[in-house]
């Protein structure tokens, strides 16, 4: 995986909920997530961030107020 950034910053937001690990590969616009478990509440709350663990995805469109309002529901 050597094309792959850890991205800590992740991590570190899920690790009191969700033990992960998130690696991004920026040329092939895809993310990798690694969990030592995945229950419904963990998925749920992986769906909120989407826009951060995939952000070449919505660098050029990004999300409207709407949208981001919806996320934070």
């Amino acid at each position: 995986m050597s094309n792959y950034a850890l991205q800590e910053d992740l991590r570190v937001f899920y690790a009191r909920k969700l033990n992960a690990l998130f690696y991004h590969n920026e040329a092939d616009r895809n993310t990798v997530i690694f969990s030592d478990k995945l229950e419904l509440k963990h998925f749920h709350t992986l769906q909120m961030m989407i826009p951060k663990y995939l952000p070449s995805l919505f660098k050029d469109n990004p999300l409207t107020e709407q949208e981001t309002a919806l996320l934070k529901s």
